[in-house]
């Protein structure tokens, strides 16, 4: 499963602690997890929860991003230059 599956739900459906979700996304693979808005319906789920969870810098973007860049084999966005002083 862990070769050929990616997961999402939309609602997230949150414990009451937050810890649990996080636990969760441990034990499922953070590299196998999409985030999934349902945008543009007037129940999605705010991208910003994803951010409030106990989780890694690197875990919140394979979520919001690079997992799926990665499923669809989709170039990664070019990080901008930093301009000079």
């Amino acid at each position: 499963m862990h070769q050929q599956m990616y997961f999402s739900t939309q609602p997230v459906e949150e414990p009451d602690n937050p810890r649990h979700l996080a636990a969760t996304i441990e034990v499922i693979g953070d590299d196998h997890i999409l985030f999934a808005s349902d945008w543009p319906h007037h129940d999605f789920d705010h991208p910003r929860h994803v951010f409030d969870l106990p989780l890694s810098l690197e875990t919140k973007r394979r979520i919001m991003g690079g997992n799926a860049l990665r499923l669809f084999g989709i170039p990664s966005p070019a990080k901008p230059a930093r301009p000079r002083a």
